[in-house]
């Protein structure tokens, strides 16, 4: 915010992260070009089109912004490079420290070069290795499968993701003590908080929300 003084920082916390910790954080230091943006407000995509780029730190937005056909710069200051996610380094510019990060926001400006990268044959293979239909209308993809679902009973419908979520929180359980015993690694247990922080999942209330909206465009009865 110092080096960048005209320029508007938005800063969008995980779902995991606690709000109030960045508002006392942009207050304790005084930060005026920082916007904060409560967590399920507003549409990431839509702050990603509005952007000139992003900056991120080993997160899907990397990807939606590659997606998006917007620039975004992976910010990665961990010696531990088990920690860095291979996808969205192929996807990003990365910068590795603070120093270099500044300089590339720098000259991006200065330039006006918000264009992103273009990926080599091998980083390509990769992308469409992680994502199946990439190159495909995700929407067409999704139809092909809906299409085929019918589901007269719900009690019947063993894929029911509430009717497994039990089975699955068991399992999960089992893993870590089976890690705790014959795999005792700091990485296993730090990386498992990591990716809990930055997504906690999702719960019944955010599910019924959404099928409500969708019942109500499509005249559907909710029960």
């Amino acid at each position: 915010d110092k080096t960048f003084p005209n320029e508007k920082f938005l800063l969008k916390p995980h779902p995991g992260e606690k709000f109030d910790y960045w508002k006392i954080f942009k207050e304790k230091n005084r930060i005026n070009n920082l916007i904060i943006v409560p967590v399920n407000e507003y549409n990431t995509n839509s702050f990603i089109l509005g952007s000139k780029f992003i900056i991120a730190s080993n997160c899907t937005t990397l990807l939606e912004a590659f997606l998006l056909e917007k620039l975004g710069i992976n910010f990665l200051p961990y010696d531990n490079k088990k920690t860095h996610y291979e996808l969205t380094k192929i996807i990003s510019t990365n910068c590795f420290n603070r120093s270099s990060l500044e300089t590339e926001i720098k000259n991006r400006l200065m330039k006006k070069d918000y264009s992103i990268k273009k990926l080599s044959k091998d980083e390509k293979g990769i992308l469409k290795y992680t994502i199946a239909n990439f190159e495909n209308n995700s929407v067409d993809e999704i139809l092909k499968v809906v299409k085929n679902f019918l589901i007269q009973d719900e009690s019947k419908d063993k894929f029911s993701f509430f009717s497994s979520m039990k089975m699955y929180v068991l399992k999960e359980r089992a893993i870590s003590f089976i890690n705790s015993i014959f795999r005792p690694d700091k990485f296993l247990k730090f990386k498992q908080i990591y990716r809990n922080q930055k997504n906690p999942g999702i719960n019944k209330d955010e599910v019924i929300k959404i099928a409500e909206k969708i019942c109500k465009i499509e005249n559907i009865d909710i029960k």
